[in-house]
């Protein structure tokens, strides 16, 4: 799903896009952050940005992606690198190029086919996505336009007012000029209007045609939204980091809508939710932020007091130790159920805290449900709170409630440098007892039971003085064998924690060996940009044949990533494994210098010359790094059709063995060379 917003230049497109997508918990698709990126990719690779002959096929072989506020390439954060002014000096010369164009609306339409995105640019509504179910045609007077660009260019208004009216007369020639909306879009004139007032009516337009449920915040909320317009081509303000300095622990009864609650007040879906009880286990956090205020929301389990079963005494205990860490605790109850036993004896646990708790009347879903609050004062906890998860309605007071029981705390600005680590596999392979043995402590739940980690859990730790993020995560099966399950949801959250992640642990059954599928989440992983190293676990309880499994991992895996053999509960080699994820983050991380690399190179073209088709063979002219994490190589070549794939892996695994890259992926990118001798132009 998409929502499109066209519009000429300076009408505020980027800003109110990257407003709105905030507002909606959507992702912005930049589209001018796109041709910085592929400005970046050329500069890195020496290609010039006036050759459209190279720079086609080079747009075309990117992956640009987004991740929040943050633009990817290749799967390394470009956030900031394509606002360099050498790459921003190299973004409009390659922009009018029609092959770069065709490159990015394709990669534009995989990315909005794949998820949902608030998208602007010229004809992203008329071109990149005709058939988007809400496009917004933004227009503002010349000479608003201009003065916004001013301002924050610190031009001339007159000389920007004169540029700005050569390009809407080269737009206007255009086949689908930026000037013209499409047929079906809403024009809305935002000369007049602050940034919140657009954004407000774009989201009553989207919850008209039935795209999202009310807004959670509303433009009111000064944090969220700014009343400075930016025009396109600015710098982006720097991302926002949540400074954690409260702690809120999310209990109750099993099925009262915690998850979906949590969901809504971080403005996403980390949480796994499901009509079914009992989907939440482990004790999960997430991070807001209200009103100047960091906030870690942990999610927990559903509590039955009287369910005797030793999963439910472990999802307790977890609840527990989320309770005892909190700095406030809201007790969430299920007002369409109204008052029960278990939320009693909750209650009678909770009244003796030290630290404030909330009760929170979930499901309070139209203004009749608001009546239902009154039975839960019974419980002696104050003021019930009505709101509705699934609708947004009361979560901002209920958001101003908790800031003002926790009163005025210290904020703590969140250091950015750790590495994670995400413990990935089949189900019932011993990630979580690995994950606990790693740790010291019963952090996660274990149960001989597969499938009982549910959701992707991060526990911060410290090793060889460095932080380390570990992220226990569900048993990943194939989407087919868990299509219309909650356990389908659990492994889409596992799979994007595979993504953030820096190093993956793919942890094995030793009594099975690396089955074929231990080496299909290996693979998935190494899609992902990951570092990989494979464990075999429950060594004591099950041994296979050590050296017919490296070899088995050798052949069939590109990283050729190390195979140790551990044993969780036994302790063996438990301590190496993270040490060794740290050495591979290291590695993925490091450049080679160019000189060098193209000394290594051409020894290898020296000694094995790529093969000749037709005559003619392969010629290598310059080869250099453009980037890390995972390694990313630019090799200029005379003609790519001429690479064959055994000699391209050939070349990979030199390099591999020359570097220590064993479990790094590694990216090769066969640039067309842009004419001449030597090094490109």
């Amino acid at each position: 799903m998409v929502i499109a917003i066209d519009g000429p230049a300076g009408a505020g497109k980027s800003t109110v896009a990257r407003a709105v997508a905030a507002e909606l918990g959507l992702t912005y698709l930049d589209s001018g952050a796109m041709y910085r990126s592929v400005a970046l990719a050329a500069h890195e690779a020496g290609v010039d940005p006036d050759d459209a002959a190279a720079l086609g096929p080079l747009a075309a072989g990117l992956e640009i992606g987004f991740d929040g506020p943050r633009v990817l390439l290749g799967g390394r954060d470009v956030t900031e690198a394509i606002r360099r002014p050498e790459v921003s000096a190299g973004a409009s010369r390659v922009s009018v190029h029609g092959a770069v164009r065709e490159a990015l609306v394709a990669r534009q339409r995989a990315l909005i086919e794949a998820g949902d995105y608030v998208a602007e640019g010229r004809d992203i509504g008329t071109v990149v996505s005709p058939d988007a179910p809400l496009k917004v045609f933004l227009t503002a007077s010349d000479e608003e336009r201009a003065r916004r660009r001013a301002a924050e260019t610190g031009e001339d208004v007159e000389a920007v007012l004169a540029a700005q009216r050569d390009r809407d007369t080269r737009d206007t020639e255009r086949r689908h000029g930026a000037l013209r909306p499409a047929s079906d879009a809403v024009e809305l004139d935002t000369t007049n209007l602050s940034l919140e007032e657009v954004v407000a009516r774009i989201v009553t337009l989207a919850q008209d045609r039935g795209l999202t449920g009310p807004s959670t915040g509303g433009s009111e909320d000064p944090e969220r939204t700014s009343r400075q317009f930016v025009s396109e081509g600015s710098p982006d303000p720097p991302p926002r980091r949540a400074q954690m300095s409260a702690t809120v622990a999310i209990v109750g009864f099993p099925n009262v809508g915690k998850s979906t609650l949590v969901n809504r007040l971080v403005g996403g879906s980390e949480a796994v939710t499901s009509p079914e009880p009992g989907v939440t286990r482990d004790r999960k956090r997430l991070a807001t932020e209200w009103n100047g205020m960091g906030l870690e929301l942990i999610d927990t389990g559903g509590i039955d007091l009287e369910d005797e079963a030793e999963l439910a005494r472990d999802v307790q205990a977890q609840a527990r130790l989320a309770m005892a860490e909190a700095d406030a605790i809201l007790l969430v109850v299920d007002g369409r159920a109204g008052l029960r036993a278990g939320d009693a004896e909750l209650a009678r646990t909770l009244r003796g805290s030290e630290v404030p708790v909330l009760v929170v009347v979930n499901k309070a879903d139209r203004p009749d449900d608001y009546g239902a609050t009154a039975e839960f004062h019974s419980l002696g906890l104050g003021e019930p709170l009505a709101v509705s998860a699934t609708h947004g309605l009361g979560t901002g007071d209920l958001l101003d409630a908790v800031v003002a029981a926790l009163g005025d705390r210290p904020a703590a600005e969140e250091p950015d440098d750790a590495v994670r680590v995400a413990v990935i596999g089949r189900p019932n392979v011993g990630k979580s007892s690995l994950v606990n043995a790693f740790l010291g402590a019963d952090r996660v739940i274990v149960s001989d039971l597969a499938g009982t980690t549910r959701d992707a859990i991060d526990t911060e730790l410290e090793v060889e003085g460095r932080r380390v993020i570990l992220v226990d995560t569900a048993g990943l099966r194939r989407r087919a064998k868990v299509a219309g399950t909650v356990d389908f949801y659990a492994q889409l959250r596992s799979e994007r924690a595979v993504e953030r992640a820096d190093v993956a642990i793919v942890v094995c059954d030793a009594a099975d060996g690396v089955t074929a599928e231990d080496l299909r989440v290996a693979e998935m992983a190494m899609r992902a940009g990951c570092a990989t190293l494979l464990v075999l676990n429950k060594w004591d309880v099950g041994e296979t044949d050590i050296d017919d499994a490296r070899i088995r991992v050798g052949r069939k895996l590109r990283l050729r990533p190390a195979v140790i053999t551990a044993s969780a509960t036994r302790g063996r080699n438990v301590a190496t494994l993270l040490p060794k994820a740290l050495e591979l983050a290291d590695r993925a991380a490091s450049r080679i210098p160019t000189p060098e690399l193209n000394k290594f190179v051409a020894e290898i073209v020296a000694k094995t010359p790529p093969p000749a088709r037709r005559g003619r063979r392969l010629r290598l002219y310059y080869a250099a790094q453009i980037g890390e994490s995972p390694p990313r190589i630019a090799i200029q070549v005379n003609d790519r059709k001429l690479i064959t794939r055994d000699w391209a892996y050939h070349l990979e695994n030199r390099l591999r063995e020359a570097y220590g890259l064993e479990g790094v992926p590694l990216v090769i990118d066969f640039v067309p060379h842009s004419g001449g001798r030597g090094r490109p132009r």
